[in-house]
Formats: structure tokens, sequence, C-alpha cells
């Protein structure tokens, strides 16, 4: 494929600009996992601070 003229010819140009832009958007793609885990690292830590002060509030009402 490179050996017959291509680039000479100029017709890889544009396979080197979709390479550009498949990888732009898996650059995209990676921000957008590590924020949806952040999210999700977010959310137990939330969920975790609530069970600890129900249970701290249900040993008060025993009391």
């Amino acid at each position: 494929m490179w050996g017959r003229g291509d680039m000479a010819a100029g017709k890889s140009s544009g396979r080197i600009r979709k390479d550009e832009n498949r990888y732009a958007s898996l650059f995209k793609l990676d921000w957008v996992i590590m924020s949806i885990l952040i999210l999700c690292l977010m959310a137990a830590l939330l969920y975790g601070m609530i069970s600890l002060m129900e249970r701290q509030c249900l040993k008060r009402r025993k009391k």
C-alpha cells in the first residue's frame, strides 16, 4: 500500500485524518468513563455515610 506512491499522491492524508478523529473520540470516551467512575465512587461514599448515620440514629432511639 505504501510502496505504490500513495503518499506522493496525497491519498493517505484522508486516512491519517480518520485515524486522528478516531483517536480523538477514544480520548473523549476515556474522559467520559473516568467521570462515570468518579460519580460512582462519590455515590458509594455518600451511601456509606448515610448508612452510618442511620445506624447511629437507630442506636440512639433504642436507648
